[in-house]
């Protein structure tokens, strides 16, 4: 059902002119913020992962197809990536930090700039002033270094 909206918006997008017939159909695309909001609002590492993948893929079509979101992709980035941090500790998401990588390497390249954004958020953990909350977020770090190597040859 996803594959099927994400198609047809990414596919009125591109014909202006049947816009505001789709819209008033999908009442302008709730389907896909509520979609969107699972990624932010959810504890679940399962319904992240499906939420994420979905909002990334209609993302990533519109970015190759040219298509215009009115979606704040930089701070849906943002708050994924913190997201994904989070599931970076050793329990009980241990099971889940090579998809929490993969995720994260996926949400670098959703724009021109992701790869900064997601450097941003991550240096941010890395300046804690908090000793105990640095050592937690450099053990992350050491996860996600781990885990990405390979992806940079």
């Amino acid at each position: 059902m996803i594959e099927v909206l994400a198609s047809a918006y990414l596919e009125v997008h591109s014909k202006p002119q049947q816009r505001s017939l789709v819209a008033l159909e999908y009442e302008y695309w709730d389907w896909f913020l509520a979609l969107s909001e699972c990624v932010t609002q959810t504890s679940e590492f399962s319904v992240l992962n499906v939420s994420l993948s979905c909002v990334l893929q209609i993302l990533l079509q519109a970015r190759s197809s040219s298509v215009t979101l009115k979606f704040d992709v930089k701070l849906f980035i943002q708050v994924s990536v913190s997201r994904l941090w989070l599931c970076l500790d050793s329990e009980p998401f241990g099971i889940y930090h090579t998809r929490a990588v993969d995720l994260i390497w996926k949400l670098s390249s959703v724009t021109k700039f992701g790869s900064y954004i997601v450097e941003d958020v991550v240096a941010n953990f890395l300046s804690s002033r908090d000793l105990v909350d640095l050592l937690l977020h450099q053990q992350r770090f050491g996860i996600l270094w781990r885990l990405s190597e390979g992806r940079l040859e």
